[in-house]
């Protein structure tokens, strides 16, 4: 079986984030589908499966795959760009640790201040755990980073984001996925979850198993699993241990009692795409990142 590094207890600073504000979306609930898949609403715009390796950069990964797939999204196809998590990582050095995890919300206003480029100009090298010195300085653009900025629509500036915003409920969470993509989410990582290989997850009681860290994940979906005598609702989620694990990559795991605290700190943001179509129904609060 193939080995995973993980992000330990520095996946995200729980002390600054939960004091966030979580948005408040306006929405009838009974618009809400019992499943969804965000890859079956907006095919080609969904990043696939990463593979971090031997590297805690989870927290990078996870950041630059959700904002790609809102740049697809909101731009309807238009700026369709795969974001490079080896910038965020490798850059984004101030309070971080690299391969040994990081903090979502400096991620975050780093994207949003800076900004990054795409894949292609700065590829992910730290699949052995060596995180190379940062080679862009932070005030570049697509150009002065010697990059091959897209000519429809021309592009010189950095990708970058709004303010990233916290998801408080279950149903703001799918509502958000379902209205404007994928969304970040971090949980605990107990022992079992090594060896996930299909099903509906939670964690198991046997044993003196305890949490090995954090670990930061992509929520692309919901759904319910119907082969038990009762339903059992699950988050359809996109990890980044390659294609080998889980399910091809993804894993589902029990939705609406906070398994593993995966619902206790979900965000996202938006794309600051040259097209606009943020969606006008939805309304946040105050103390963004």
């Amino acid at each position: 079986m193939k080995e995973f590094r993980y992000d330990w207890a520095h996946c995200y600073h729980k002390q600054t984030v939960m004091r966030m504000l979580p948005v408040t979306p306006m929405y009838d609930p009974r618009g809400i589908p019992r499943s969804f898949d965000a890859r079956s609403k907006w095919p080609g715009f969904v990043e696939g499966i990463k593979d971090q390796g031997w590297c805690g950069s989870s927290w990078a990964v996870s950041t630059a795959a959700v904002a790609s797939d809102r740049f697809g999204i909101m731009s309807r196809g238009v700026e369709k760009v795969q974001l490079s998590a080896q910038h965020l990582l490798t850059c984004n050095n101030r309070g971080q640790r690299g391969c040994k995890g990081g903090h979502l919300d400096r991620a975050w206003q780093f994207l949003r201040k800076f900004g990054v480029v795409d894949e292609p100009c700065y590829p992910y090298t730290a699949g052995t755990g060596i995180v190379e010195k940062c080679r862009l300085p932070k005030r570049s653009n697509l150009l002065t980073a010697r990059c091959s900025p897209p000519a429809n629509p021309p592009r010189h500036e950095m990708y970058r984001t709004g303010p990233a915003y916290r998801l408080g409920k279950e149903q703001d969470v799918m509502y958000e996925i379902m209205e404007s993509g994928p969304v970040q989410a971090t949980m605990k990582v107990y022992q079992d979850f090594f060896s996930y290989r299909g099903g509906v997850y939670h964690r198991s009681g046997y044993g003196n198993q305890q949490h090995t860290g954090y670990h930061s994940v992509r929520i692309i979906g919901w759904g319910e699993d119907l082969s038990q005598y009762q339903p059992v609702k699950y988050w359809l989620v996109a990890n980044s241990w390659g294609s080998e694990w889980g399910e091809n990559g993804y894993f589902r795991i029990r939705r609406g009692v906070n398994e593993c605290e995966i619902e206790d700190f979900v965000i996202a943001a938006w794309a600051d795409t040259l097209v606009e179509t943020i969606p006008e129904n939805t309304v946040a609060t105050s103390n963004f990142i």
